[in-house]
């Protein structure tokens, strides 16, 4: 039965002494029209229990539709969620290493050329120091030089003032062979 049979039905039902039964349309007597109007009343109202009882299955199996359809969309928006943040994890992880990668290759690269402005600094350093040494050994030499050259210059002089010919010092050069 539906809703609308039921309001149809759920009219009073009130026989009058003499009065024909509605369902049957035969003479009945009050007593017997009580005992319809009450079986009826009990159908009626047991109708309507079926009715909710069948609308709150249905409400409950509708709330209980509608929670798994929003718990699977929940699910599927924290999946979607946690794979959004995997694919993020790894964009980072992949950044990450990309950094370490340029980080080592910067450091090596500035490794390398701190090698190499300490190699051409070392070699400079050893030219200068060649050349410096060279300079302290020409100077020495100079030195030496004009010393020998006074050295001898003085011998002369002193040869001179003591009147006395190369040959009379007895140099080996002039010996008398």
């Amino acid at each position: 039965m539906t809703l609308l049979q039921l309001n149809r039905q759920s009219k009073p039902h009130a026989h009058a002494q003499g009065d024909l039964c509605p369902l049957c349309e035969q003479p009945i007597g009050q007593d017997i029209a009580r005992r319809i109007e009450g079986r009826m009343r009990e159908q009626q109202e047991a109708a309507i229990a079926h009715a909710r009882a069948e609308m709150a299955v249905a409400a409950e199996q509708a709330v209980a539709a509608a929670r798994s359809e929003a718990k699977a969309q929940a699910e599927a928006a924290a999946m979607a969620r946690l794979t959004d943040m995997q694919a993020r994890m790894v964009q980072a992880e992949q950044a990450r290493a990309g950094a370490a990668a340029q980080i080592a290759a910067l450091q090596m690269e500035q490794q390398a050329t701190v090698e190499k402005r300490v190699a051409e600094i070392q070699e400079t350093l050893t030219r200068q120091k060649e050349n410096l040494q060279r300079e302290k050994e020409v100077a020495i030499l100079a030195e030496k030089q004009k010393v020998l050259k006074l050295t001898s210059e003085l011998a002369d002089l002193q040869r001179k003032l003591e009147g006395k010919t190369a040959h009379e010092l007895g140099e080996g050069s002039e010996i008398d062979l």
